[in-house]
Parts: C-alpha cells; sequence; structure tokens
C-alpha cells in the first residue's frame, strides 16, 4: 500500500513541472496562430469565386463520366 502512495506523488510531483512548462507554450503558440488564422480569413473572404466548368458540373450530377487528365 506504502509504495502505491509513494508512486502517486512522484508522478504527481513530475507533472508539477511539465505542466508549468507546457502552458507557456501554448499562450505563446496561440498568441503568433490567432493573427495568421484572421489574416487567411480575410484572404478567404476577399477571393473571388470561380465558378465551375460545366463538364465538372454535369460529372457532380452524375451525368458524365470523370474525365481523365
Amino acid at each position: 500500500m506504502r509504495a502505491a502512495a509513494s508512486s502517486r506523488c512522484s508522478s504527481a510531483a513530475l507533472a508539477a513541472p511539465t505542466t508549468a512548462a507546457y502552458v507557456p507554450a501554448f499562450a505563446a503558440v496561440f498568441r503568433w496562430t490567432v493573427p495568421f488564422m484572421a489574416l487567411a480569413l480575410l484572404l478567404a473572404l476577399a477571393m473571388r469565386e470561380k465558378p465551375l466548368s460545366e463538364e465538372m458540373i454535369e460529372v457532380a450530377k452524375g451525368e458524365a463520366e470523370i474525365p481523365e487528365y
């Protein structure tokens, strides 16, 4: 019984510094990722939509076979 309690204490003692190291890393990654995601969203919204060709519309409807390019 005593061995199990000591192993729990050692794993908790190891988890604290590991968790303390991950928290700032996640915050830094989040701070760098959010501006890039916002820029990507703005670029996606600014892009013009290019309509499908008539051939691809027929393929989507199942009226034609997929062409081999």
